[in-house]
């Protein structure tokens, strides 16, 4: 396994193409695209090159950021 995003992860989400993250490291935010289906990482990024990047990539526009505690307790066995 290897560690991409490293420090605070402060927002994430996902489908089944890619997977986004928002980083907090020393007071400022980084971002990184996953293409999962192509195996690529883009980051670290800033938010204006994040935007373009995800622009460009085709991520759907509904895929939003949310703070990675709403899904620390998730039940996996309560589908």
């Amino acid at each position: 396994m290897t560690v991409i995003v490293d420090s605070r992860v402060s927002g994430i989400a996902w489908d089944e193409n890619f997977i986004l993250a928002e980083q907090t490291k020393n007071n400022s935010k980084n971002y990184w695209i996953i293409d999962v289906k192509q195996d690529k990482v883009y980051g670290q990024l800033k938010y204006e090159d994040f935007d373009k990047h995800r622009y460009f990539l085709k991520i759907d526009s509904k895929l939003r950021l949310e703070n990675p505690d709403k899904y620390k307790n998730l039940d996996p066995s309560n589908k």
